[in-house]
């Protein structure tokens, strides 16, 4: 049976841990970012928990009076099960949650696989059937995490009022904050102060640019990445995150061709290699590709050998890219001189 994943406000509330070793060292430093009260009872205490701040101590055995005043979460991280059992039935009798360190029979609450970046959190459940399987969904999660998310829910947050002034229609407002965050997340970051005044500015005349902007059409971006020398695990994990989000991927002959298959089953697939006497597309007619898809409103990854700048030609593509107005990044690669000679053993 499925857990419910249900998320509370934590921010000042009490939790009471019994035990005072690495368990509840490790399920202190899970609650830490939630600004909960915790108060940890066990006779003998890590220094490390000790040295928590905020945390209240007391050195002694579980009595059921540390159930008064009530806590809003109760876990129990003893290394004696007949203890932890205790505590599970009086916690459930009196309607408190509970949670038993490696005892899902005991649990009323599990504690998922946590990902959490500023105000986002996410947690990975497996209902108890295997936590390491929680564990690896956790890592394949934050591969697809930009690295400025917070910035990015930050700013958003700021811009609510801002907004719900310019845009007093809910519906649309949705829509406008879904390419807001599309904007960011295609950036990497909060839009700049003069780009966030442009677009609501044109929201407020209900200019065409915004009109586009709300329909797809806003120019897009483009990511040069540099897909490593060799097999296809050796790209970054920026970089497979900006393949597996993207909406066209426009390749070089020297790449692992398996990573066509990390980006989406929906994206356009556009080959513009150059072999000895045989390209597939000059430079010029790459970098007027790019621009192109770009302007259709698309997020676009520029795949490359290697990395992108050294004997790759993304210098050019670029500065072609930015003086078209596009927003353009790039993603570094292990380039062949270090790609081979590792394979190599040199």
């Amino acid at each position: 049976m499925p857990y419910f994943p249900l998320f509370i406000d934590l921010k000042d509330r009490p939790v009471l841990i019994v035990g005072g070793g690495s368990v509840a060292l490790r399920k202190l430093k899970k609650l830490q970012p939630y600004g909960a009260k915790p108060a940890v009872v066990a006779p003998e205490i890590l220094p490390e928990i000790a040295g928590f701040p905020g945390v209240k101590l007391k050195r002694k055995n579980f009595e059921p009076s540390d159930l008064r005043p009530r806590p809003l979460l109760v876990i129990a991280a003893t290394d004696s099960k007949d203890v932890n059992r205790r505590i599970s039935l009086l916690c459930r009798k009196r309607h408190i949650p509970v949670n038993v360190a490696d005892d899902a029979a005991l649990c009323s609450f599990l504690f998922p696989a946590l990902v959490q970046r500023g105000a986002f959190s996410a947690g990975i459940s497996t209902g108890g059937a295997s936590p390491s399987a929680a564990a690896y969904f956790k890592e394949r999660f934050l591969e697809l995490l930009p690295a400025g998310l917070e910035g990015i829910l930050s700013w958003l947050e700021a811009l609510r009022p801002l907004v719900k002034e310019a845009v007093p229609e809910q519906k649309k407002r949705s829509e406008v904050f879904r390419s807001l965050l599309d904007a960011g997340m295609a950036k990497g970051g909060p839009l700049s102060q003069a780009e966030t005044e442009k677009y609501l500015a044109g929201e407020r005349s209900g200019g065409i640019a915004a009109e586009k902007h709300i329909a797809g059409e806003a120019p897009g971006s483009v990511a040069l990445v540099g897909a490593g020398c060799g097999k296809a695990d050796l790209i970054t994990l920026r970089g497979l995150r900006l393949l597996r989000q993207c909406q066209a991927v426009v390749y070089d002959d020297l790449i692992d061709t398996a990573l066509l298959d990390a980006a989406p089953e929906s994206a356009e697939r556009i080959y513009v290699g150059k072999r000895s006497g045989a390209h597939a597309a000059s430079q010029e007619e790459i970098n007027q590709k790019l621009i192109g898809l770009a302007q259709s409103g698309l997020r676009v990854v520029r795949l490359k050998g290697g990395d992108p700048y050294l004997f790759g030609r993304g210098g050019e593509e670029m500065t072609a890219l930015k003086s078209a107005g596009i927003f353009c990044q790039e993603v570094p690669g292990i380039p062949s001189p270090i790609g081979i000679a590792a394979e190599a053993g040199v």
